[in-house]
């Protein structure tokens, strides 16, 4: 909303998200092979910590087609760590390690997520930045908030 997008351009920015992981992962996974997944791994986060942790100062298209690009990099590290969950234990309990790793992934991310909408974002917006406008203590909530906890 605060960025003044239409659908199509919220569109634009998951399609080239998108696009860019699916590429990463059929160009980096291979690459798990033969320099191993921990590499892979390593890699990628350093890649994408900084400017996923820069969410907050996004303020036009531009900005959020990259940004997001970023978020789709951090996201080859499941398969990653798939292919590493794979390679550590033996093929008969390999798929419950794997169910695990991915479910327990899962459940952080949305942990994350209730944590975020429920408790942080109001009380930065009601006690922090209490003293703004409402819709400005908003603005300032949600980008302080996925400044500091998304990265």
């Amino acid at each position: 909303e605060t960025l003044d997008l239409t659908d199509s351009e919220v569109w634009l920015s998951s399609t080239f998200s998108v696009t860019l992981v699916l590429t990463l992962r059929f160009t980096l996974l291979p690459l798990a092979e033969s320099t191993g997944p921990k590499f892979i791994m390593c890699a990628v986060l350093i890649i994408s910590a900084i400017p996923t942790a820069l969410t907050g100062i996004v303020n036009n298209i531009e900005g959020l087609i990259i940004i997001r690009m970023f978020i789709g990099i951090a996201g080859v590290n499941f398969s990653a760590c798939q292919f590493w969950i794979g390679k550590m234990f033996v093929k008969e309990i390999s798929g419950v390690a794997n169910g695990l790793a991915g479910g327990f992934g899962n459940a952080a991310g949305g942990f994350i997520q209730i944590l975020i909408g429920a408790v942080l974002f109001p009380l930065f917006r009601d006690h922090v930045y209490a003293n703004f406008e409402n819709d400005d203590a908003a603005e300032k909530a949600w980008r302080t908030v996925a400044c500091f906890l998304r990265s």
